[in-house]
């Protein structure tokens, strides 16, 4: 599985199983060691190696290519790629009638790669505005998340501005909206 990178390219996407680490049975919480320095602080304490890991059961973690956390989430949750989703989208814009001439691509990513929006701009597909005194293109958003944020999201419209945090100025004109299951790609 892959997402994409500032490039572009595709990074893996790796399904860890969650655990946790736990004292050793019958074992206080606490830690035995003496900590003068900093007694506020707990000190991760190793247990003299006795710890039990105890598997954590209808949860799954998902880890980018850097092996960086990007969420935990349901096992019954479906991955669906950002590489499935934008190649689908890439091929339905392909079977198009939109003129791709000069797009421009803006792609960004957060939370370690788990929020991507991809922001398209079709400047083949101008009209002018407010008696000729500006203008505006045709633009698709599309955002993808791994950590249950959003769902897939595809809105298509005359845009001024399109953020992060989905504050937009303009008029969707088009918008398509699914939860993580095979049935986007």
């Amino acid at each position: 599985m892959y997402h994409m990178d500032q490039a572009g390219a595709f990074k893996p996407i790796h399904e860890r199983p969650v655990a946790l680490l736990l004292p050793p049975e019958g074992a206080s919480n606490e830690c035995t060691h003496n900590r003068t320095d900093q007694p506020d602080k707990p000190c991760n304490c190793d247990y003299d190696g006795d710890a039990r890991i105890e598997p954590v059961h209808n949860r799954k973690a998902l880890v980018n290519g850097d092996d960086q956390l990007m969420a935990i989430v349901s096992d019954q949750y479906v991955t669906v790629t950002n590489e499935e989703i934008f190649s689908s989208v890439s091929d339905a814009l392909d079977n198009s009638d939109i003129d791709t001439d000069g797009m421009i691509t803006e792609t960004r990513f957060a939370k370690n790669g788990a929020r991507t929006l991809v922001h398209l701009r079709f400047p083949a597909h101008e009209i002018s505005i407010r008696d000729g005194q500006d203008k505006s293109q045709l633009e698709i958003v599309c955002r993808n998340s791994y950590d249950g944020h959003w769902p897939f999201v595809m809105k298509g419209g005359a845009l001024r501005i399109a953020c992060f945090n989905e504050a937009f100025a303009g008029n969707w004109m088009a918008q398509y909206h699914n939860v993580h299951n095979r049935q986007i790609s």
